[in-house]
């Protein structure tokens, strides 16, 4: 069985049936050959971006995030820390989710996030992109300028 067979499978079923229940989804992929328990349906409901919505199993779109969406309203300040390191932070709670946000932004550059309560710390690779990469994140999160 590939992925990819599932995953059709898992699309077709959704899109011709009503399907309220993992439990009747998993009768429908079994009665098509497929083997497997909820937990392995759960992973590929949620890789294919299906959510139930309105009670029943829907493909729903995927967004790309907004620049600055509701975001920038969780952001304090951002300040750089050269050579290669910039700190943004959050009201308390919430540098996850900034940081979130932040890796779904895709900015180049950005080898990585870590965030702690209020504080995301970003490092950027090389040092010499730290001030391009300081105005692609405050045009991000939809923030003005240093």
């Amino acid at each position: 069985m590939k992925a990819t067979d599932l995953d059709s499978a898992i699309r077709d079923i959704i899109s011709s049936r009503r399907i309220s229940d993992q439990k009747s989804l998993l009768q429908g992929l079994e009665s098509l050959g497929f083997q497997f328990n909820q937990s392995t349906l759960s992973r590929h409901l949620k890789k294919l971006n299906i959510l139930k919505k309105d009670g029943y199993y829907q493909s729903v779109p995927v967004r790309k995030p907004l620049s600055g969406g509701p975001v920038h309203s969780l952001v304090r300040g951002v300040k750089q820390a050269p050579p290669n390191l910039i700190f943004i932070q959050a009201l308390p709670g919430h540098a996850a989710a900034v940081g979130y946000y932040l890796d779904k932004l895709d900015i180049g550059n950005i080898v990585g996030t870590v965030a702690g309560d209020d504080t995301l710390l970003v490092a950027i690779t090389p040092p010499s992109a730290l001030e391009s990469v300081l105005e692609e994140i405050q045009k991000g999160l939809g923030l003005s300028g240093p």
